[in-house]
């Protein structure tokens, strides 16, 4: 063997394996963004039915199942500040459901400042989740439907 061919020979083995990093880097990127998109979606669901519960007292049943299967993914994406300010909102989803509110239909005393609370820590999970799930594009895009939704209800 001749130096330009252990030469060449380790060129292509460096490619290689930056190539190889390259797309486990962005598999990675793209699953802790499908994580936040999932764990965003929820949010917002839980956010619909604590203004519901914080307006009238009437308390809706809240979710978790996103966040339990993907809190793992979402602590390595997310910085320790946000991913505290995302556990704590669902700390709050917790408590509520913890309490023992029952889907009566009818206004539930205390039910309001627990939703209230909750309502506001959700708002801050989300522009988290938001901003880690999506791309700026993506996000504009995002706005434009949710706005879209807002209108027709």
């Amino acid at each position: 063997m001749t130096f330009p061919n252990l030469l060449s020979g380790l060129f292509g083995a460096v490619l290689g394996v930056l190539g190889v990093v390259i797309l486990q880097w962005r598999e990675t990127r793209r699953q802790e963004a499908a994580a936040a998109r999932v764990v965003f979606m929820e949010v917002a669901q839980n956010s619909s039915a604590l203004n519901m519960a914080r307006s009238i007292g009437v308390y809706v049943p809240l979710a978790s199942s996103g966040w339990i299967a993907e809190q793992s993914r979402l602590a390595h994406a997310l910085s320790p500040g946000d991913c505290v300010v995302v556990a704590t909102f669902y700390m709050r989803v917790d408590l509520i459901r913890g309490r023992g509110f029952a889907s009566s239909g009818a206004p539930i005393q205390g039910l309001t400042q627990a939703a209230e609370d909750a309502f506001r820590r959700g708002e801050a999970a989300a522009a988290i989740l938001k901003k880690r799930g999506w791309w700026p594009w993506q996000r504009a895009a995002l706005r434009e439907k949710l706005n879209e939704l807002v209108v027709k209800a």
